[in-house]
């Protein structure tokens, strides 16, 4: 029973649906080519690919095949060989700049995958949160989804917001200005200018 499977994209199972209506005739040649956006001759090639091989003619022929722009596994392991040795506490950017001098040239990208195949290196992902950020979020959330006035996507300070209205001075600025802002980036800032 497991033979009998045909695994196919969604974009090939439309164009079944359409060739299946089509070879039914209850759709002709020319409307097939204009919702499947391709020529009429091609869906006569592909209709004659249905009636001979059925449901897995849609299918497209390099599916399972390696690519024919893949680079040698002889190369590759050369590369790999050469970073272990001389680069192993490089990240893939410095060392694909290192390995032309040693005739090896291939992009950072392509090391960056490969490196990554192979166990030898790992992304970090650092990224500093901007001013409140992440604060202003997770507050936001607690707030059960009500809006806050002034909050913004990203560098909105609601904390200090709130530190403003908490003091005498921040509450006065507050009506003032008619609302409470972080233009410094600082609590400190903010009550600085009101005083």
């Amino acid at each position: 029973m497991l033979g009998d499977r045909i695994e196919m994209s969604r974009r090939e199972r439309d164009v079944l649906k359409v060739m299946a209506s089509l070879l039914q005739g209850e759709r002709k040649q020319r409307e097939a080519a204009r919702l499947l956006g391709r020529s009429v001759r091609h869906i006569r090639r592909l209709q004659r690919r249905l009636e001979v091989e059925g449901d897995a003619g849609v299918i497209h022929r390099a599916r399972g095949k390696p690519s024919n722009r893949r680079i040698d596994a002889a190369f590759r392991q050369r590369v790999l060989a050469a970073y272990r040795q001389e680069y192993s506490d490089f990240g893939p950017t410095l060392a694909a700049e290192k390995l032309p001098e040693r005739k090896l040239k291939v992009s950072v990208d392509t090391l960056r995958g490969w490196l990554l195949a192979e166990g030898l290196w790992q992304r970090r992902r650092h990224r500093r949160a901007a001013h409140g950020d992440d604060v202003c979020r997770r507050l936001e959330r607690q707030r059960r989804g009500r809006p806050v006035p002034g909050v913004r996507d990203r560098g909105g300070c609601l904390p200090a917001r709130r530190a403003a209205r908490a003091t005498p001075a921040g509450a006065a600025c507050a009506a003032r200005r008619g609302r409470v802002g972080c233009p410094n980036g600082s609590i400190k800032a903010l009550s600085q200018k009101c005083y």
